[in-house]
């Protein structure tokens, strides 16, 4: 995908003409942590990557202790919030999915 962006002179997949393209679609499906893809790809367009950076460290921060934690903590590391980020208590049950498929394999 970088290297479509660039032959595209784009920052970002949601810019483009064919977005969204099998290959971005089939990017995300594959891990929950790209459940947001498209809603994201929106949000940039509308405000631009910077402020949507700066949402995202909020979203991805415990409501509690305020920790920045990754797509899959349902608890928080530090002080044990459930969830341990918005995006956790968002997409809750496709974490634990994943999570259980990846513990069988």
């Amino acid at each position: 995908m970088i290297k479509c962006s660039r032959e595209k002179n784009l920052n970002f997949c949601g810019g483009c003409n064919e977005y969204p393209c099998e290959e971005l679609k089939n990017f995300q499906r594959q891990m929950p942590h790209r459940a947001e893809l498209w809603k994201a790809q929106s949000r940039i367009a509308e405000i631009g990557a910077a402020q949507w950076t700066d949402e995202m460290k909020a979203y991805f921060s415990c409501p509690e202790c305020n920790a920045s934690n990754t797509s899959y903590d349902l608890k928080c590391p530090k002080c044990g919030h459930i969830p341990g980020n918005g995006f956790a208590g968002n997409n809750r049950e496709a974490i634990m999915a994943y999570l259980e498929e990846k513990m069988k394999s």
